[in-house]
């Protein structure tokens, strides 16, 4: 398990194991606009740029979102949402 914190300033250097958890823990716990925004960055990907570019750029994704969500405006999107709001010691994962 890990906080939010953790998981922003550890993204760019996770293994494909750790990669694969916390993403996909992340998009469980993300607001509507954080998936939408993360939808469309990997629609219009270029699939045939390769792995490695593409890791990186989802990983500066991933912190943007994760900026956005602790923020006061996605504070203010999740309560709308009846969701809690998140913060740098949220703990993410198993």
């Amino acid at each position: 398990m890990k906080t939010l914190k953790q998981i922003y300033d550890e993204v760019e250097n996770f293994s494909e194991e750790d990669r694969v958890k916390y993403i996909s823990k992340l998009w469980d716990e993300f607001s509507f606009l954080s998936k939408d925004k993360l939808i469309n960055f990997q629609a219009d990907w270029d699939g045939a740029v390769g792995t490695d570019a593409f890791f990186k750029a989802q990983a500066k994704q991933i912190k943007i979102r994760i900026d956005m969500e602790v923020s006061d405006i996605g504070k203010d999107i999740r309560i709308a949402r009846n969701k809690d709001s998140l913060s740098w010691d949220t703990k993410i994962g198993d």
